[in-house]
C-alpha cells in the first residue's frame, strides 16, 4: 500500500484502453489534467461553465494552419472539441472558468478518450458561515502525523473500542455498502469513521475489477461527493492496482472543507466515492 498526503499540485492522467471511453472527473485547478487525443477520432470536454477564455501552444481552429491540435470552440459554450493533427504530438492549454485557470496537457493517443464530463466544484467551496465567521466553526489545522494517526484509529477501531474506548470515544461509524461503477472496475464504501474533535472522516472501500487483467488507478485522487459539494482526499493507503478478477481494499480520509471551515458531515450521509482511473 502506499501512503499519500494530500499535495498542492497534482498530476491527473487520462488514460484509456478502450478508445471508446466516456469519463467523469471533478475539476481541480491544482492538478494538470492529461488528456490523450485521437488523430482520426474527436475528443469532447465539457465544462460545467461556460468558457471564458482559451489560451494554448500550437493549437489551431482551422485544419490548414499549423499546428499540433485542432480545437473547435464558440464563445460562450461550456463545451470544446480537439483533434491531433500529427503523431506523436504533444501541447498544453489552459481554460478559464468561473474565474479559475485549468491546466491541460494533451497527447497524441492511439487510444484516446472521446468524452470528458467535468462535474463543478463550485460549491464545495462555497462557505457555510457569513464573514466574520467565529474561530470555532474553521476546521482544526492537523499535521501529517495527526491524519496518520487517525487513520490507524479507523483501521484499528474493534480492538480500541474493546480495550481503550477513550481512544474512539468521539468516533461514529456508518457502514453504507454502496456501489460505485467504473468502466473497468467497481468501488464499494464499506464504512465511514466520523472522528469529530478533528472534523475528519475515514473511508474504507473495496476495488473489484470487472476485466481479466490488472487495473490501475490514480491512488492519490481519492475524493467524496454530497449532493453538489466535493471533498478531496487529505490522505490515502492504497496500492494503485486491483488485480485481474479480484479485489483491493483502500483507505482514505478526508479533514475540514475545501474552503477551510469545518465540513460538519455524518458519516451516514450518501456518499458518492470518486476516484481516477489510468
Amino acid at each position: 500500500m502506499k501512503l499519500i498526503l494530500a499535495s498542492c499540485c497534482l498530476a491527473v492522467h487520462l488514460a484509456a484502453a478502450d478508445p471508446l471511453l466516456v469519463t467523469n472527473l471533478w475539476l481541480n485547478d491544482q492538478a494538470v489534467i492529461e488528456l490523450p487525443v485521437g488523430l482520426h477520432r474527436v475528443t469532447t470536454v465539457t465544462f460545467p461553465h461556460p468558457i471564458q477564455s482559451l489560451d494554448g501552444a500550437s493549437l489551431t481552429t482551422d485544419a490548414r494552419t499549423p499546428g499540433l491540435f485542432q480545437v473547435a470552440q464558440s464563445a460562450g459554450n461550456s463545451s470544446l472539441a480537439l483533434r491531433a493533427l500529427a503523431s506523436g504530438a504533444s501541447a498544453n492549454f489552459n481554460v478559464r472558468l468561473d474565474d479559475r485557470t485549468y491546466v491541460f496537457l494533451l497527447t497524441e493517443s492511439k487510444s484516446p478518450i472521446l468524452a470528458v464530463n467535468f462535474l463543478s466544484t463550485t460549491a464545495a467551496a462555497m462557505t457555510t458561515t457569513t464573514t466574520g465567521t467565529a474561530p470555532e466553526n474553521s476546521a482544526p489545522r492537523l499535521a501529517p502525523e495527526q491524519l496518520i494517526g487517525l487513520l490507524d484509529r479507523a483501521r484499528n477501531y474493534g480492538t480500541l473500542r474493546q480495550h481503550h474506548p477513550a481512544f474512539v470515544a468521539d468516533v461514529t461509524i456508518a457502514q453504507p455498502r454502496s456501489l460505485t461503477d467504473y468502466p473497468m472496475f467497481t468501488t464499494r464504501l464499506e464504512e465511514v469513521f466520523r472522528f469529530d474533535r478533528a472534523d475528519a472522516l475515514a473511508f474504507r472501500v473495496t476495488l473489484k475489477s470487472k476485466t481479466g487483467q490488472e487495473v490501475r488507478y490514480r491512488a492519490g485522487s481519492w475524493a467524496v461527493r454530497v449532493g453538489d459539494r466535493l471533498y478531496p482526499q487529505a490522505l490515502a493507503d492504497a496500492s494503485g492496482e486491483i488485480p485481474a478478477r479480484g479485489e483491493v481494499t483502500a483507505w482514505f480520509l478526508i479533514q475540514g472543507s475545501p474552503d477551510g471551515q469545518r465540513n460538519l458531515l455524518s458519516p451516514r450521509n450518501a456518499f458518492i466515492v470518486l476516484v481516477n482511473p489510468l
